[in-house]
């Protein structure tokens, strides 16, 4: 701002800022100062493109650490995508593992329906008939069972 309004510049420094808010709580005075140094002189102004806009295309296109850090930056680009999908994957499945048990209710779960299934076929399994399932499936694939 200083190069473009052709100000100078004036150094203010504050001192005594950190603890204070705390010792003004304890209803305490606290001790600040303030440091005013001298008028820094505004920058000379520097022809925008010395030679002219051509050479100063000319000296862009042709500076070899530009084309450098273009290039650094094209390849760091899918680096720092697939860092950021990693990272993003990695904190929502722990989140979600983690949360997980909490939106699970009884009756919800593949465990609690396979104890009902063994509970209701274990009758017929001591008693030596083939249960419902057994049954359904067997007609279900074209071969009849005779009791």
């Amino acid at each position: 701002m200083s190069q473009q309004a052709q100000a100078p510049v004036l150094p203010i420094g504050f001192g005594g800022i950190k603890g204070a808010l705390d010792e003004m709580f304890r209803l305490k005075r606290p001790r600040l100062s303030m440091n005013v140094g001298e008028l820094i002189p505004p920058v000379a102004r520097v022809p925008e493109w010395p030679g002219g806009l051509w050479t100063h295309f000319k000296n862009c296109v042709g500076h070899r650490p530009t084309w450098r850090g273009i290039v650094y930056l094209f390849l760091r680009f899918p680096v720092g995508v697939a860092t950021f999908t990693v990272a993003v994957t990695l904190v929502s499945t722990s989140v979600a593992m983690t949360l997980a048990p909490s939106t699970m209710t009884p009756f919800s779960s593949a465990m609690t329906l396979a104890v009902r299934e063994y509970r209701t076929a274990l009758p017929a399994i001591v008693q030596n008939r083939p249960s419902a399932f057994a049954r359904s499936r067997s007609m279900s694939s074209g071969v009849s069972r005779s009791s």
